[in-house]
């Protein structure tokens, strides 16, 4: 079983040594399984970007993945026994618990991903690529973002991250704020952006029309995948645009 801090693994090697030893040399040979099945996955996708998906490699991925998912339940099972085994500290049952749950999330993240694989058809690798951005660099993607809209929207402030830090949400206006009734962001034409790292963006409906018969009449950007963060950007700039230029709110004027 893994160290979960290094104050742990010092106590451990001070008060139960012949342990701490069985966890370092578990801890090393989970870090190599680990680090052999990134490489293998990485040269897999590196692979796979350089020529089409057929069914020797759609397997192979698979079974890495499968191999994954079994390292996965085996650290599940490991942790559920010092849960639930009575001689086990109380402060190491925390720690395993801690543990217990990060490992279980990792694992239902790992069995969809293996049934997105499944589902993939020869000769296309839409669900095998990389995602548009990670938890590290979306700051960046939502610089992208905010950028290549600046001209087609007055008002980008509201976009940051979704629950979670990895999806780019947030609310936006086609007016500027200095024409906002009270102040007030609902009180213009707006929209929520929803973009996803796997380059889904969601459905955008524009809101804020002062009658029915106006905002019926105004397109909605339907859900859409992108290959990349400008097509995205691309798709939306052109929306706004021409809601902005063609879709006036006339309430007050």
């Amino acid at each position: 079983m893994p160290f979960k801090s290094e104050k742990q693994r010092k106590w451990m090697h001070a008060n139960d040594p012949e342990m701490a030893k069985k966890w370092e040399k578990k801890e090393k040979k989970m870090k190599r399984v680990k680090e052999l099945i990134k490489k293998m996955v990485r040269e897999e996708l590196a692979e796979m970007k350089e020529s089409k998906l057929n069914e020797f490699n759609k397997s192979h991925f698979l079974n890495l993945i499968k191999q994954e998912i079994e390292s996965l339940k085996g650290q599940i099972a490991y942790a559920k026994d010092k849960v639930n085994y009575k001689g086990t500290a109380d402060w190491e049952k925390k720690e395993f618990k801690a543990v217990l749950k990060d490992k279980v999330k990792d694992l239902s993240k790992t069995i969809k991903h293996y049934k997105r694989v499944q589902k993939l058809k020869e000769g296309k690798l839409t669900e095998a690529k990389e995602p548009l951005w990670t938890k590290e660099t979306v700051k960046d993607a939502i610089k992208q973002i905010k950028k290549g809209l600046k001209n087609a929207v007055p008002y980008l402030d509201g976009i940051g991250t979704g629950f979670g830090g990895e999806s780019i949400i947030g609310k936006i206006s086609l007016d500027d704020k200095k024409t906002w009734t009270n102040n007030i962001l609902e009180n213009s034409r707006w929209a929520l952006i929803h973009f996803h790292p796997d380059g889904t963006l969601d459905t955008i409906r524009m809101h804020g029309w002062g009658d029915f018969k106006t905002r019926k009449k105004v397109p909605i950007l339907r859900k859409s995948k992108n290959k990349s963060i400008k097509q995205a950007v691309d798709r939306m700039g052109k929306y706004f645009t021409v809601v902005r230029l063609k879709h006036p709110d006339t309430k007050g004027k």
